[in-house]
This record gives structure tokens, sequence and C-alpha cells, in this order.
């Protein structure tokens, strides 16, 4: 920040003009204590300040995205409000310090809204590999594809807790549960409709811009990074740390968050139940391609990722498709927050 800039945000803060040592030409004067608390030193006022203006909307960090630390995630993390993503440039950060963070949106009561985790834009194969056997002729060619802008995805699928205040606030029906629970459950027996329901609520709630994942978000970040069959390797033995599938599932589905998080912090992305997309099925190119979608026609079928409780392994790949009417029931979903 110009200096001009900085001295706009400090103003809002009296308390700075006190402190004998406050230069901002270099490091800054936050920090935490060693019981986790945020204490006043030299390395990262200048963090602190530019989150506050991000996430209140004060004036002096407008123009071009701003770099973002791993010192502003903790800070982003203590946030009454999450930015909008096409403010934030994550591209710094490593791996494993984005996969540990996630936020919520707050709801027009204050409560929090769905677990987001943020994914980086960046390029991927779709698809499975021409001599892969278990693959589906709808899966080849495997293809490059390119996810030109970063959002965030719901760490979990939703829950029939959350989608039940959703159903209270919109006068829906609570969707049958099956008899096997609801709580922390996925959230089943929902339509299309629904689902893009669901996500257009968060937006008038939130004011941030809410919508389903298109099939290539879905796999993306399915994929973690990753170019097996699976995100955790090629061999299904390995599965059963991640998913709830036929092999380990039982009778019915489970609560999220049970196993272990992907490489990308999501969780249940194989098994557990299925989750609509935004899209229709297309086919695949042979040339790589940026931000690909299907058909988004009215009553044209959609996507379905993920496979479910009853799957076997091979069917809850991450490229395994299937698809259906909108109307169709049965189904789960989560949430993606897109950029603006």
């Amino acid at each position: 920040l110009e200096r001009e800039a900085l001295d706009a945000l400090t103003a809002g803060f009296p308390e700075l003009a006190n402190l004998e040592h406050f230069d901002v030409g270099g490091r800054s004067l936050l920090n935490r204590n060693a019981a986790g608390a945020f204490r006043f030193s030299h390395y990262s006022i200048q963090e602190f300040l530019v989150v506050h203006a991000l996430a209140t909307g004060t004036a002096g960090v407008a123009g071009a995205p701003v770099r973002v630390t791993a010192q502003m995630l903790e800070f982003l993390a203590c946030a009454d409000r999450m930015p909008g993503l096409e403010r934030l440039d994550l591209m710094g950060l490593q791996g494993e310090t984005l996969s540990a963070f996630s936020f919520r949106d707050r709801l027009a009561d204050g409560s929090p809204g769905p677990q987001m985790q943020l994914i980086l834009p960046g390029q991927f194969l779709m698809g499975s590999p021409a001599d892969d056997p278990d693959a589906g002729g709808d899966e080849k060619p495997r293809h490059e594809v390119r996810i030109t802008h970063g959002f965030a995805l719901g760490r979990f699928p939703v829950t029939f807790d959350e989608y039940a205040r959703f159903a209270a606030a919109t006068g829906r029906k609570q969707p049958d549960d099956r008899g096997w629970g609801r709580g922390r459950r996925p959230v089943i027996i929902v339509t299309w409709q629904d689902a893009a329901a669901y996500c257009a609520w968060l937006l008038e709630q939130t004011g941030q811009r809410y919508r389903l994942p298109t099939e290539a978000e879905w796999e993306y970040a399915a994929r973690a990074g990753t170019r097996t069959r699976w995100c955790c390797g090629d061999e299904a033995t390995e599965l059963d740390a991640y998913a709830w599938y036929s092999g380990n599932a039982g009778s019915g589905t489970h609560p999220v968050g049970e196993k272990q998080p992907s490489p990308w912090g999501l969780y249940d992305m194989h098994g557990n139940v299925w989750e609509w997309c935004l899209d229709g099925k297309r086919n695949y190119a042979y040339e790589a391609e940026s931000d690909p979608r299907g058909c988004e026609e009215a009553g044209a079928y959609r996507v379905l990722r993920g496979g479910s409780w009853s799957f076997s392994a091979r069917r809850c790949r991450s490229a395994y498709r299937g698809q259906d009417e909108p109307g169709s029931r049965y189904f789960g979903f989560r949430c993606a927050r897109v950029q603006v």
C-alpha cells in the first residue's frame, strides 16, 4: 500500500497513534503471543489492517487483487465477513496452508453459513486415460482443462441441519431421510431445482455469489492436484479412509466429515451421496479448454458426481459421470462460491 492509503486505514484505530515505534516502512506491529492471542509487535499490523479493510469494505484497498499471506489467512479466519474472492490473490500460498483454512459467510441473522474451502485456479487433466479398464466412454478423451478463476467449494456436502433452515425460511417441505437420520448427514431426496434454490438463498442471505459447481470445477476440486482414480491413489483399498461406499457404508449415508479430507481439505468427495452439478453432460473435447460448461437450459439433464454409499469404488472415482433429470430426487449437493 502507498503510505497515504495506509494512513487512511490506521485512522480507524486511534490507539495506533500512541504506539511509540509505529513504522510502516518495513515490517509491522501485530503478532500472536504464546497463548495464541494477538499482541502488538513488529511484523503484521499491515496485514491486519489490510484484512480489516477488505472485510469491512473500507476504502484504501481498491484496484488489483491483494496478495494474501499465511498471516493474513489467520486474520481472515477471525473476520466476520469473507471478502469477495475477486479481491484476493492466493497464488503465493502453499497447499497445506490453504487446505487448513476454511470460512463461513454470515447469514442475515448473523449465524454461520456452510463451511467453505478456497480452491486456487489452475489446470488439470479431466477424464480417464484411454487404458483405464474401468472408465466409461463418456470419460474420454482425457483432456486438459484450465480453471481460470479461484472459487470456494463446500468443505462438506450440505447437511440436513443446513438445509432445514433454508426449507423453514422458504416454506419448503423438509426432505425425507429414509430413516437413516438427519443432523450432520448429507441432505438427500432433493432435486436439482431444490439445490439451485438453496444456493440462490445463500446469495440473498450473504450478498455473495453462490451456485452449484460446474462439472469441471467439481472434478478439479475432487482430484486435488492428483491424476489418480481417487484423490488418495489408484488402489481401492486406500479408499476406505476417505469415502463411504458399498465396501464399508452398510445400509445408508453417514454424517459428513467422518473420513479423512482430500489434500485440498474437502470431505466426502468420493461416496456418501451423489452430488448435483450446475451443468449438463457434454462430449469431451480433444483440445485444451478453459472453464467448460455443459448445457444449462431449463429441464436439461444435469450431471451427478462423486458416487454414493451404495456404489462400488469404481463408480466413486474422480472421473466417473452420472446424470439425471433435474426433477429427480435421491441426491445431495454442495455449494460453490464464485467470483463476481
